[in-house]
This record gives structure tokens, sequence and C-alpha cells, in this order.
């Protein structure tokens, strides 16, 4: 696996896990958390967050990450 798939999944792991701890957190004023756990609809956006952390937000930290790298 290339340098570059092994830092996108990194950053997806950690982004998607942070969205749905957000995510539960914000909306556990109006929904209990385990009522939250239980929906569907929350495995459906966490699934959601995980892929946009990694095929999104990790190829846009990769290429930041490369172009501070040619920089220096």
């Amino acid at each position: 696996m290339s340098n570059r798939w092994k830092f996108q999944l990194k950053i997806g792991f950690y982004w998607g896990t942070f969205m749905t701890l957000f995510m539960l957190l914000f909306y556990s004023k109006e929904v209990a958390v385990l009522d939250q756990i239980k929906s569907s609809q929350f495995y459906l956006k966490s699934i959601g967050h995980f892929l946009i952390g990694i095929f999104i937000m990790g190829y846009i930290w990769w290429k930041e990450k490369n172009i501070a790298s040619k920089k220096d």
C-alpha cells in the first residue's frame, strides 16, 4: 500500500471518529445517545463521515502536505 493511501486511511479514520462522536454529542440534547446508536440512519451517517474523511479530507490534506514539503 502506498504512503498516500496509508495517510488517507489514517486521516479518514480520525475524521470519521471525530465527526461521529461530535454528531452523537451535538444531537444528544434532542435524542438520547442510545436511541441514536440504535437507528440505521446513525450508521449511514457514520459511514458517510468515514468515506468523506478518507477520499476527500485525506486527499486534500495529502496534497497540502506535498505542497508544503516541496516548498522546504
